[in-house]
This record gives C-alpha cells, structure tokens and sequence, in this order.
C-alpha cells in the first residue's frame, strides 16, 4: 500500500473513532432508552387489556329464574327482589346442612324422585348460604326478552308476603338490562338452564358484562364515546342534563 493510501486509511479510521467518541453517549442513551420505551410501552398495553378483560369476566353471575317462563318478573324488578319457590317445605333455618335439610324436603314432597330432591335441596341450600350481599345476580323477562342484572343487598330472607309462591328472597339493585338479541348463542345456550339457580362463569359473564356497557352507552347516543372516557365530569353537568 502506499504511503497516501497508509495515510488516508489512518486518518479515517481516527476520524471513524472520533466520531464514535464524541456520538457514544447519545447513541448509548437512544439504545438503552428507546427499547425500554417501547417495552414500557407494550408492557402497559398488555397489562391495560389483560386487566380489562379481568374486571370485565372475574365477577360471576347468579342467575335466577322468576318462575316458570318468568311470570314473576315483573315481582321481581318492583320489588327489587331475587327469589325462589319450594314453599310446601315452609320456613327453615338457613344455616342447614343439606343432610338435615333432605328429610325435611321428602316429608314436604313425599313424591318426588330422589335426583329431583337432591337437585332442589342443593338449590335451597346455595340460596340461603352461596350467595353472598355484593354478588351479582340476573334474572329474565321472557315477554320483554330481556335480560335484567343487579347486586345482591340482603341476606336471605322468609317473606311470603311478597310472592306468596316464592317465599325465600334476596333484595336487589337492579342496575342493567340487556336485550337478549344482543348475546351470542353460546350465552343464551348457558342462560337457558333449567334449574330455578344456577352460577353463571368464564366466556358467558365476559360478554354480559360488555354488553351491559354498551347498553349503558346506547343510553346516551349524543356523546361521542372519547367524552365517555376523558369527559366524564361532563355528564353530570346541567348542560349534559339539559340535552337530556
């Protein structure tokens, strides 16, 4: 190689090193930084629609069935009520066991088939006992083809003053309602069990959830859904009110 070429080579190689020196702390601060961000980033991402999808499916539903084709419904939103029947059996502590409770249920109903008293005495007793003040609860109005949804606020109670045929309640707030046509097959399939109660979970209570939303926002169809979320001081405001 000759001397120019040796030369120019040096002087590049010092120049390439200098400005390696002179760039090295803002291209150290873009690589550890920027990375971090966009991991940051996409962490807080997941983390937002993993827990949303968590709030929206970790509250399982009780439902219960206001009679046979839901004749009681109407009882049950103006009473604010939830409740079941077996009346025949009369009033019992709430804190029996099934094995106590079963005798008491054969005597009440002497011919009824043994897996239809294992099944109504297992109802009872998760009645009185399962449900918890705070839980949710749901009920439907065949007629409306509706489907209505709410929080438990008592503890079991015997008032056959309020439904004489379903003399075991619950008292409720009743917060939601959602069409039936909304829901999907699977969920009206899991909604359509025959027995009085039963504890809806998984894939059914996810999807009642946001349709309960939605319906909530269906209430109100001026607002742009961005004011739903960074605006919400303004539906309290008299302007919202006046719109209303």
């Amino acid at each position: 190689m000759t001397a120019k070429r040796k030369s120019w080579t040096k002087n590049r190689n010092e120049g390439d090193r200098s400005w390696w020196s002179a760039r090295q702390p803002s291209l150290v601060f873009w690589v550890g930084t920027k990375p971090a961000f966009f991991i940051g980033l996409h962490i807080f991402r997941v983390a937002y629609y993993t827990g949303r999808q968590l709030c929206l499916s970790m509250s399982d539903i009780w439902f219960v069935r206001a009679g046979r084709e839901s004749v009681y419904a109407d009882e049950f939103i103006q009473n604010k009520v939830v409740a079941v029947g077996w009346s025949e059996l009369g009033e019992v502590d709430r804190l029996l066991t099934k094995a106590n409770l079963v005798p008491l249920y054969k005597q009440a109903y002497p011919t009824q088939s043994e897996g239809k008293i294992q099944a109504a005495v297992s109802q009872i007793i998760r009645f009185m006992q399962e449900i918890k003040v705070g839980d949710t609860v749901m009920t439907h109005d065949r007629n409306k083809q509706t489907y209505y949804i709410g929080s438990i606020t008592s503890e079991y109670q015997w008032k056959p003053e309020i439904i004489a045929e379903l003399p075991r309640i619950r008292e409720v707030e009743w917060k939601y309602q959602v069409p039936r046509a909304l829901l999907s097959s699977d969920t009206k399939n899991t909604l359509g069990a025959i027995q009085t109660l039963f504890l809806i979970k998984g894939k059914p209570t996810t999807e009642i959830h946001s349709k309960q939303q939605a319906i909530q926002c269906l209430l109100y169809p001026h607002l742009h859904q961005s004011s739903l979320r960074l605006k919400s001081k303004m539906i309290l405001s008299e302007k919202f009110v006046q719109n209303c």
